[in-house]
């Protein structure tokens, strides 16, 4: 079993090799020694070829789900690819890696979306801090779009509220927006180390390997979506923390990883995955459900497209003056 570094990088690859390879590209620019582990989760053919060309020209390890098993695996390369079967989603494909990862024998996993660019070195950064806490059992770096704005860290949401929210969207327009930029500045403050908070954006997270095997991982009853606010629940459960930092800054290009799937498509899914964790996690009835999905299904079909229009008009007229 080979393990030089503490932390093993994995990301999630579906159908979008080429991005996959400007993620490694980016990642070995900044880290000069670290170790890596693609998933491919059920691309087509020639999505894989491709992948698995660059992989090949890295001097990498490639296995299949098939031949690979938790017990026997040894890896010597400190970048390898994991070739899955079918898309299993996203909690089901990271913890192929997950348990790989706490089996040889790192201590932190980095999780990764391949939208995200990276500004400079951060692994030991957050390997230090994880060290210090062993009370933190993930650790998210501040993650901002291509537009600079702040991408999470999040509070803990009480939905029936947010249904209000979202019927009366007119009234609470504003008092959100300055909700939003009150939290954004505060998640900018600087602190000697870290902000605990309820949950992280999963697009960049270090994860303690013992403290997932204590939670049995992520739960794999979701395709997409959710997955971070189950497993602070999970962590929560065995008194584990999840913190965030502000000194080391990441970019996502938020939306890369879930555009193949059309707006109302992505509804769905995620309200599988929110009815999933309100009912399992936080003990909402079927009647308190009914209500959240309905006044969602008014804000995305209703609210956003007229707030859309609006904002179009209004950068019209402004550029006519």
């Amino acid at each position: 079993m080979k393990k030089y570094n503490n932390t093993l990088i994995i990301v999630l690859n579906w159908n979008h090799s080429s991005r996959t390879v400007e993620f490694i590209q980016n990642l070995r620019s900044v880290e000069k020694n670290c170790d890596i582990l693609v998933i491919d989760n059920g691309s087509t053919v020639s999505e894989k070829e491709i992948i698995q060309d660059y992989i090949t020209k890295l001097g990498g390890a490639i296995f299949c789900e098939s031949d690979i098993t938790i017990e026997n695996t040894n890896i010597i390369n400190d970048v390898f690819l994991l070739l899955l079967s079918k898309n299993y989603g996203y909690a089901k494909g990271n913890n192929f890696g997950l348990k790989l990862s706490n089996h040889l024998g790192y201590s932190y996993s980095l999780i990764c979306n391949n939208d995200v660019l990276f500004k400079s070195s951060l692994i030991n950064s957050l390997e230090e801090i994880m060290d210090s806490r062993l009370d933190v059992a993930a650790l998210g770096p501040k993650v901002v779009g291509l537009d600079n704005k702040l991408q999470g860290p999040y509070s803990k949401q009480y939905y029936l509220f947010l249904s209000i929210v979202q019927l009366l969207y007119p009234i609470f327009l504003l008092p959100w927006k300055l909700i939003i930029i009150f939290r954004n500045f505060y998640y900018s403050l600087p602190r000697d180390r870290i902000h605990l908070v309820y949950r992280l954006m999963g697009c960049c997270m270090m994860l303690r390997n013992n403290a997932l095997e204590k939670v049995d991982y992520f739960d794999e009853n979701t395709f997409l979506y959710c997955e971070e606010m189950i497993l602070a629940e999970k962590f929560k459960s065995f008194y584990l923390l999840t913190a965030y930092t502000n000194k080391i800054v990441v970019v996502h290009m938020h939306g890369l990883s879930t555009r193949d799937f059309d707006n109302q498509e992505r509804l769905k899914i995620f309200l599988k995955s929110l009815s999933y964790y309100l009912v399992t996690y936080r003990g909402y009835s079927k009647i308190s459900l009914f209500i959240i999905k309905q006044m969602y299904y008014v804000m995305n079909n209703f609210w956003l497209p007229i707030s859309r229009k609006f904002k179009t008009l209004f950068i019209n007229i402004l550029r006519g003056f």
